[in-house]
């Protein structure tokens, strides 16, 4: 069986968990696109704990869908993987919505 693919997701899955950790909990606002582009005037509008904490938690719900699907794909499961894979549509569109 191949476990590259697994092995690549749980690596992007790790790679989310610690960026998820770092925003939500360490306070390293920098990771978040456009906040730290902004200028001094415009963050003094936006809830920087509020954003932080929907980003990290967005971050962990990914990571989340890339193990599950990893752990499908590994099990032989690929049609049930894909559609598991393919939530991370749904939940981008969110995440731009919100």
């Amino acid at each position: 069986m191949d476990y590259v693919l697994p092995v690549i997701l749980f690596l992007t899955a790790l790679i989310l968990i610690v960026l998820a950790i770092l925003v939500k909990y360490y306070k390293a606002y920098w990771l978040i696109a456009g906040y730290n582009t902004m200028s001094a005037e415009k963050k003094k509008n936006v809830d920087v704990v509020g954003l932080s904490q929907f980003s990290g938690n967005m971050c962990f719900v990914m990571a989340a869908i890339f193990i599950f699907a990893g752990v499908l794909l590994m099990a032989g499961k690929e049609a049930i993987a894909g559609v598991v894979f393919a939530l991370l549509v749904p939940v981008s569109i969110y995440m731009l919505i919100k």
